[in-house]
């Protein structure tokens, strides 16, 4: 889990978190590509975890992978 304190995204984006090349319209004009996390939620599937997204009680973005026991 992962959390910060920054604008995070309105709770209406926070299922389009995740969608390959998606951006917040509210930060479009900063840099990046719109994969980010669109990569750890491939790679997560493929070790059989998943991803979620929500808001951090800071204010900002919380990533939660949870990851599966296999023992």
């Amino acid at each position: 889990e992962i959390s910060g304190n920054g604008p995070g995204v309105d709770s209406g984006e926070l299922a389009q978190l995740g969608t390959r090349f998606w951006r917040s319209p509210a930060h479009r004009a900063k840099p990046g590509t719109g994969l980010g996390l669109a990569i750890v939620g491939e790679l997560a599937r493929a070790n059989r975890a998943s991803v979620g997204y929500d808001r951090a009680p800071e204010g900002g973005l919380r990533v939660r992978v949870s990851l599966v026991r296999t023992w």
